[in-house]
């Protein structure tokens, strides 16, 4: 069977990958290189440089089954974080941190405890309802805690997980945006806080594995498709200047660009869906961190002037710390910037998860499929594994990275 992959993300190239033993592939890629928000980039002085991922990093193992199975494979080395997060203002100064979830000794811990041990215990229960329509300020209004807590504190940290303000996440899925921290253990009776891994030398690895592991797959960079179109049992790939027959197509791309590549009118509520900007940048600008090094967290949310963003830890580069900041919304790093990186997610809104349905009901149409992290589940690399999974058996089952792949999380 003759099959296009459309995306070099990590939806497209798990995808790719799977069917690629038993079936001729060609992996189409708009870019210069595979592995969208996952790849990383090389920071530092010659001799001294170390590797960084823009996009999310952290990996909660018991919620991430489908990723952690593939790192395993690709023997992708791993390394543990403890639980803890800090909210810092502008002036370094630390307004609250975690209250201590099995952290090692030494992370300063601060504020209502009773807030987040309450907001923890409910997340989990929305969690286990599988209700994405409740949004953000029902979900607050239910809760039960103080203003204070909810404004300080919960507000800016789930806003700067996704990379929003506080003011813009009111309608949103309060599932999902609480899905990081309210997934650790599924399958537990009760909440327990987990040890999130990261890739030691960022998610640019795994990228980097699978890719090797593509073999003869065909990969087509600066690929860009104009559109895919039926044409009796095919389906025709086109390009400026060419179009391809194949017999099934996977489409890893963001909705709006489905959307415009299809023409499908089903379909015409990806177009529709809210974008929101991520600018992010590695850089070695200290300021963005609290004064004291003791109070340092693997994640701290810079709050001020209406904003809140995300700063996480990368490593060392000689004498420096190297960091990774959100700075869609303004005020961040001043120097010291290494790299920069933009990119377009959707956000967690209900229509997102109407979408989805309409999605799974239409999945094989035209012997067409679409992946990605959109499509699946909440924004995450383990949506966008799964995705590529889910995609892959639709179109064979019974190919043999399939039946691995799907086996393998379930044990």
């Amino acid at each position: 069977m003759r099959i296009a992959v459309i995306g070099g993300g990590i939806a497209g190239l798990t995808a790719a990958w799977l069917l690629g033993v038993e079936h001729q592939v060609v992996l189409y890629e708009a870019a210069d290189s595979l592995g969208g928000n996952a790849r990383s980039v090389l920071v530092g002085q010659p001799g001294s440089e170390i590797s960084a991922t823009p996009g999310a990093t952290f990996i909660l193992p018991g919620a991430y089954p489908y990723t952690i199975a593939l790192l395993r494979h690709f023997a992708v080395p791993l390394r543990r974080n403890p639980v803890g997060l800090t909210i810092v203002d502008e002036s370094r100064s630390v307004r609250w941190a975690t209250p201590r979830l099995r952290r090692p000794a030494g992370v300063a811990e601060s504020g209502d405890a009773s807030g987040w041990l309450r907001l923890l215990a409910v997340a989990w229960k929305l969690e286990r309802s599988g209700d994405w329509t409740l949004t953000w300020d029902r979900f607050i209004d239910a809760l039960g805690v103080g203003d204070p807590f909810i404004h300080e504190v919960a507000n800016p940290i789930v806003a700067a997980f996704w990379g929003l303000r506080p003011s813009e996440i009111g309608p949103l899925s309060a599932r999902a945006l609480l899905a990081y921290v309210s997934r650790p253990m599924p399958g537990a009776k009760r909440w327990v806080p987990g040890w999130p891994v990261e890739c030691a030398d960022g998610t640019g690895r795994l990228v980097e594995a699978i890719t090797a592991g593509l073999g003869a797959i065909d990969i087509r960079l600066h690929a860009e498709v104009r559109s895919v179109v039926a044409s009796g049992s095919s389906l025709v790939v086109e390009q400026a200047e060419v179009g391809e027959r194949y017999d099934r197509v996977i489409m890893a791309v963001p909705p709006w660009n489905a959307n415009s590549l299809l023409g499908d009118p089903t379909l015409r509520d990806l177009g529709r869906l809210q974008r929101t900007l991520a600018l992010i940048a590695i850089h070695c600008d200290e300021a963005m961190l609290p004064e004291n090094p003791s109070l340092h967290s693997p994640a701290m949310v810079v709050v001020g002037e209406g904003r809140s963003q995300l700063t996480t830890i990368v490593g060392r580069c000689g004498a420096s710390t190297v960091l990774r900041s959100w700075i869609t919304n303004g005020g961040g790093p001043r120097n010291g910037i290494l790299s920069t990186t933009s990119f377009s997610h959707v956000a967690p809104t209900i229509d997102l998860f109407r979408v989805q349905e309409t999605v799974r009901a239409w999945q094989g149409t035209r012997n067409c499929w679409l992946a990605g992290s959109w499509t699946w589940d909440v924004d995450s690399m383990e949506s966008a594994v799964h995705s590529g999974l889910s995609s892959a058996e639709g179109i064979d089952s019974s190919a043999s990275r399939v039946r691995w792949l799907r086996g393998r999380a379930l044990v």
